[in-house]
C-alpha cells in the first residue's frame, strides 16, 4: 500500500531514528513506519507490522493512519477482511475531513458494504470530498448526478463535477466527458470534442476509453477513419482484459479490418507508413504479406475466446460462428450450438436466431420446430426481422398445438430472463 495520497508531507524512510520516535509514541512517526512496512521501503515488506503501526497512530486520532487502517480492513491486507471495521475507521478519518476516507465511506454507503445501503448518505460523503477538490470525490459525485443516485438526476451538474475531476487528470472523468459530448448529455453534441476527451483517458491507459477510441477510428466518428489505428487501440484495451475490446479486436482479425489493404493505393500508403516508422524495407509485423489468412482467423478465435471466458455474450456468439463455419478452428456443429446457446440464454438476439436455425435444420442438435420457433420468437421480440420472418415461415409447417407450445416456451423464457 502506498502512502496516503493526500498526505502533504513526504513519508520518512525507515531508519533507527524513525523507529525510536514511533516507539516513543509519536503518531506521525508511527504512521510513517506503517507505510514503510506496507511498501517495503528500507525494510522487508510486512503488512501485519504495517497494520500494527497504523493502529497505534489511529488510536491517537491520526486521520491518515485511520484511513489506511480502514483500507487494510477493506482489502484484507495484514489483517482479516472486515467491512464493519473498515467503515468504523474510515468514518473516524472522514469526520476529521480526510477526503480519501470520505470517498471510501461514501462507497460503503453506496454499495451497502459494512453499513446499511444509503445512496443519499453516499452522495453526502462524496460531496464533502468533492468540495475539498479531491478528484475521486468529484468523479463519484458526478456519477451520482448522472444516474440520480442520492441526488436529483442532473446531466449538467454531472458534467460540471466530471470536468473538475478531468481537469486534474482523472481518466474515468475524462472518458465520461467524452461520452457526454458524444451523446449530447448535458452539453451540445460534438463528436470531435468527444474524441479529444476520450483520447485523454485512453492515453492514461483507461481500457474503456481505449476501446471507444478504437471504435471512433474504425467508423471515422469525430476523427479521420483509420482502421489500423482502430486495431492499435483495440489491442491496448484487449490486453488489459476489456471484453468488448477483445470482441472488437477479434472482429478485426475475422474480417481483416485494419490488416488487409482495400486497394493498391492503400497498399502504397501502408508501405510508406512502415518505411517512415521503421525504415526502408522494415515492415510492421502484422502487415498482411507476412501472415497467411489462417493466422488472422486463429487470432480472431483467440480473442473471441478471451471475451467468452469473461462471460461476454458477443464472444460466445462469435465463437459459435467460428465453429459453425470452421473459421480458425475445426468445424464442429455441436460446439457451435453450445456457444450459440450460451449467448442466446444471455439475451443475444443474433445467437437466438442462429440457435433457431440450428433447431430448424437439425444442425448440431436434433431437429425441433418447436425449439426453433421458440428461439426465433424471442429474437423477433428484440427486433430481429429475419428471425420474425423465419418464425412465420416455420409456423406453416407446424401443428397448432406445437405453435402454442413454442409460444408458451417463448413467454416463459422472456419472463425468466427479463428480456
Amino acid at each position: 500500500m502506498k502512502s496516503h495520497p493526500l498526505n502533504p508531507a513526504d513519508i520518512e524512510t525507515h531508519s533507527p531514528a524513525l523507529v525510536e520516535r514511533a516507539t516513543r509514541g509519536e503518531a506521525d512517526a508511527q504512521f510513517s513506519l506503517g507505510v514503510c512496512f506496507a511498501n517495503g521501503e528500507g525494510i522487508t515488506k510486512d503488512d501485519k507490522e504495517a497494520v500494527r503501526w497504523y493502529r497505534m497512530a489511529a488510536e491517537q486520532g491520526h486521520a491518515f493512519a485511520q484511513c489506511n487502517l480502514g483500507l487494510c480492513y477493506g482489502r484484507g491486507e495484514g489483517i482479516e477482511k472486515d467491512w464493519s471495521e473498515a467503515v468504523r475507521w474510515n468514518r473516524k478519518a472522514a469526520e476529521q475531513g480526510d477526503a480519501l476516507a470520505q470517498v471510501k465511506l461514501g462507497f460503503c454507503y453506496e454499495k451497502g458494504t459494512g453499513v446499511e445501503k444509503d445512496e443519499h448518505e453516499a452522495a453526502r460523503w462524496y460531496r464533502k470530498s468533492a468540495e475539498q477538490g479531491y478528484s475521486e470525490g468529484q468523479w463519484n459525485l458526478g456519477v451520482c448526478h448522472a444516474n440520480g443516485r442520492g441526488v436529483g438526476k442532473d446531466d449538467q451538474d454531472a458534467l460540471r463535477w466530471f470536468r473538475k475531476a478531468a481537469e486534474q487528470g482523472h481518466a474515468n472523468a475524462q472518458y465520461q466527458i467524452g461520452l457526454c459530448y458524444e451523446t449530447g448529455r448535458g452539453v451540445e453534441e460534438d463528436e470531435s470534442e468527444a474524441v479529444d476527451w476520450i483520447r485523454k483517458a485512453a492515453e492514461q491507459g483507461d481500457a474503456c476509453a481505449q476501446r471507444s477510441l478504437g471504435f471512433h477510428y474504425e467508423l471515422g466518428m469525430g476523427v479521420g477513419k483509420n482502421e489500423r489505428e482502430a486495431v492499435r487501440w483495440y489491442l491496448k484495451a484487449a490486453e488489459q482484459g476489456e471484453a468488448h475490446a477483445q470482441v472488437q479486436l477479434g472482429n478485426c482479425y475475422y474480417t481483416g479490418t485494419g490488416f488487409y489493404p482495400r486497394d493498391q493505393q492503400e497498399v502504397y500508403q501502408w508501405e510508406r507508413e512502415e518505411d517512415i516508422r521503421f525504415g526502408e524495407g522494415k515492415k510492421w509485423a502484422q502487415f498482411p504479406s507476412y501472415h497467411p489468412i489462417e493466422y488472422y482467423q486463429q487470432e480472431a478465435v483467440r480473442w473471441f475466446r478471451e471475451a467468452a471466458g469473461q462471460g461476454d455474450p458477443d464472444g460466445h456468439y462469435m465463437l459459435g460462428v467460428c465453429y459453425s463455419n470452421g473459421t480458425g478452428v475445426e468445424k464442429n456443429e455441436q460446439e457451435a450450438v453450445s456457444w450459440f446457446r450460451k449467448a442466446a440464454e444471455r439475451g443475444h438476439a443474433s445467437a437466438q436466431s442462429s440457435l433457431g436455425l440450428c433447431y430448424a435444420n437439425g444442425t448440431g442438435v436434433p431437429k425441433s420446430f418447436a425449439e426453433a420457433y421458440m428461439w426465433f420468437n424471442v429474437a423477433a421480440a428484440q427486433g430481429k426481422e429475419n428471425a420474425a420472418k423465419s418464425r412465420d415461415e416455420l409456423e406453416s409447417k407446424m401443428s397448432q398445438s406445437d405453435v402454442s407450445l413454442a409460444q408458451r416456451m417463448s413467454a416463459e423464457f422472456i419472463e425468466r430472463s427479463g428480456s
